[in-house]
């Protein structure tokens, strides 16, 4: 009796891990929301459903079928941290001067797609450690090739 439950459970629990694997999952990216404000989203890829997901607390905030989507855009931008400097200033010049001249990097992507007919636009903030695994993610799962600006220009 014993060996039968566990063979029973060791099925379940493996049957589980061969269906999650049929999504791919990136949890650190942020999307921009109808108050203009960066909220977190999870940006999910699944082969099972052939469709993107972007989930905003729990919420699915977009869901775009592979045959929906036209084509992918990426770009990056930098900007120096003057703001950012001028806060640490008021503790310590010297450090404040230093992080003055530095710049961030931002990841962004755009999907272009259509729903019910109508072009729409989802632009998504990636996070500098997982961006390169988005694009290839996207570019593998879509077979649409992700078209870098920087490159186009």
């Amino acid at each position: 009796m014993l060996d039968k439950t566990a063979v029973v459970i060791l099925t379940i629990l493996m049957t589980a891990d061969l269906s999650a694997a049929d999504a791919v999952s990136f949890h650190d990216t942020r999307i921009v929301d109808k108050k203009q404000r960066q909220v977190h989203a999870d940006l999910i890829f699944s082969s099972d459903s052939k469709s993107m997901t972007v989930r905003v607390a729990d919420n699915n905030y977009a869901q775009v079928p592979y045959d929906a989507i036209d084509h992918f855009s990426y770009e990056f931008s930098k900007k120096h941290r003057f703001m950012e400097g001028a806060l640490v200033m008021v503790a310590w010049i010297p450090a404040g001067l230093i992080v003055m001249t530095t710049k961030s990097k931002s990841h962004w992507l755009y999907i272009d797609y259509k729903q019910d007919g109508i072009p729409r636009e989802l632009v998504v903030l990636l996070h500098k450690r997982e961006y390169k695994k988005i694009l290839d993610t996207a570019q593998r799962e879509t077979g649409k090739n992700v078209e870098n600006i920087q490159e186009a220009r």
